[in-house]
């Protein structure tokens, strides 16, 4: 009898961990998915706050001595720099539109409000 009720036990202790491992399995996998999506979307956004840094960092000291393709020249360098240090790998093509994003939050943000007009003023009468 003692025989029976172990196997019986066994099997059942089997069975549950069956099941356990297979809706174990797909949760962890779809856990791992999100941890990894979420690390992603850090790094990117890392990434884009040194493409940021790096943009305002040539437009303020090389204003004057460097234009156009040579301050995003010099940006990608610096990207590309601190990315390395990081342990981060990205193309050339997503380090250029990082930089391109930077430039374009940069120049929206430095709009410039014009001046009104002088306006004659008319004499009194």
């Amino acid at each position: 009898m003692n025989d029976l009720i172990y196997k019986v036990l066994l099997a059942v202790i089997t069975a549950l961990i069956g099941v356990i491992v297979n809706q174990a399995i797909p949760y962890l996998k779809g856990k791992y998915a999100e941890a990894e999506a979420k690390v992603r979307q850090t790094k990117w956004s890392w990434a884009m706050d040194v493409a940021d840094a790096a943009v305002r960092a040539v437009e303020q000291t090389a204003a004057e001595a460097i234009h156009g393709q040579g301050k995003k020249d010099l940006a990608e360098q610096f990207v590309r720099s601190a990315l390395s240090r990081a342990g981060i790998t990205m193309t050339d093509d997503q380090i250029s539109t990082l930089i391109e994003a930077a430039v374009q939050t940069m120049n929206s943000e430095q709009i410039k409000i014009e001046e009104p007009a002088d306006l004659e003023e008319e004499p009194d009468e």
